[in-house]
């Protein structure tokens, strides 16, 4: 049987997508055009399978309820059109749905760096370049769904976006994913009662952007970001999650930045290489059995502790400063010691 290449004309939600090829083992068939539309496919059935190939989309698709999309992770490719900056994918007020397998790249490979850092949340404001761009936006109370073994890159906002989303018995499961080279990861407003697991973010502005409470996360890593995990307050009921068993290295600037958090984060088993811990009017926070190579910066604020954890002091592992800029903060340290020394030096970590 003599196999034949032959030339897919792709088409998504109506628009033309090039460059894609595939394999046609029908002699009987000349060259041909197999049409592919994601949109209609969706409309037509609970499931939909993304073939090979680099897909080009111009147009936000929103999925439907009730429907699966998978591929095949690396050769499945969702990409942005140039010039598009809108999300690839909306889960908008939708139910069940499930995404795997796919790999999404948007438009923008390019941030500019930082100028004029400070110890502050002014820090935040000083980003420049941050463009719009989106791999899978949920939002409006989109429950009960799942993403899952996917990978995202070039994104100038977000590589994953959440707002106002799960549920106490309706979660939006995020597990398995790589996110690269983008403004951030995961920026997750108001999406609650959604445990993520296994989630890699490198080379971004932001690692995560969690504006959220009641969300836990396990066995991730934030690394090589200029801030892995920025936790602020705007949202209402913000804070009161938790990290496990995740690490946090090679920050530009903050591993971990608390911005104003009312109601406490935990971090359990967790290890921050290089990047300081920056807590400003915060409350809450608690670092327990993990370790720390990091300063510790506290700047106003209730009470946060940290416990159980053992310092390096590569990158400043062991400097902690408490009313940092002179404004008073509550910061327990307890049963903590100097992984590298024999005992003389931990009351520097202790109070």
């Amino acid at each position: 049987m003599v196999h034949k290449k032959i030339l897919l004309t792709l088409i998504i939600g109506g628009l033309m997508l090039l460059n894609s090829k595939a394999q046609n083992t029908n002699t009987n068939l000349s060259e041909s055009v197999i049409v592919f539309d994601l949109a209609k496919s969706l409309l037509e059935n609970d499931e939909v399978f993304v073939p090979p190939g680099d897909h080009y989309i111009n147009k936000t698709i929103f999925v439907p309820d009730n429907k699966k999309i998978s591929g095949i992770v690396g050769k499945s490719k969702l990409i942005a059109s140039p010039g598009f900056t809108g999300a690839l994918l909306e889960l908008n007020g939708v139910t069940n749905v499930e995404i795997s397998g796919i790999s999404f790249e948007g438009d923008q490979k390019g941030f500019s760096k930082l100028s004029n850092i400070c110890n502050t949340r002014s820090a935040i404001r000083e980003f420049e370049g941050r463009k719009a761009g989106i791999g899978i936006y949920i939002n409006n109370g989109t429950n009960q769904s799942w993403i899952h073994d996917c990978e995202f890159r070039y994104f100038g906002d977000a590589c994953i976006k959440a707002f106002n989303a799960g549920g106490r018995t309706s979660p939006v499961r995020i597990n398995n994913v790589s996110m690269t080279a983008s403004y951030c990861g995961v920026d997750n407003y108001g999406m609650e009662y959604s445990p993520a697991t296994s989630i890699t973010v490198t080379n971004c502005v932001f690692g995560m952007i969690l504006n959220s409470g009641n969300q836990f996360f396990s066995t991730s890593s934030f690394n090589d970001n200029r801030i892995g995990l920025y936790l602020g307050s705007t949202y209402p009921n913000n804070s009161h999650g938790g990290f496990t068993a995740s690490n946090f290295n090679h920050s530009v600037v903050y591993s971990i930045f608390c911005d104003g958090i009312k109601y406490g984060e935990t971090f359990v088993g967790c290890q921050v290489f290089q990047g300081d811990i920056f807590l400003e009017n915060s409350n809450g926070f608690i670092f327990s059995g993990g370790i720390i190579d990091a300063q510790v910066l506290v700047k106003g604020g209730k009470t946060n502790m940290i416990n159980n954890t053992g310092f390096i002091t590569s990158y400043g592992g062991g400097k902690v400063y408490t009313d940092f800029e002179g404004s008073s903060s509550r910061l327990l340290l307890r049963n903590n010691f100097f992984l590298q020394e024999t005992g003389e030096n931990d009351s520097l970590i202790n109070n």
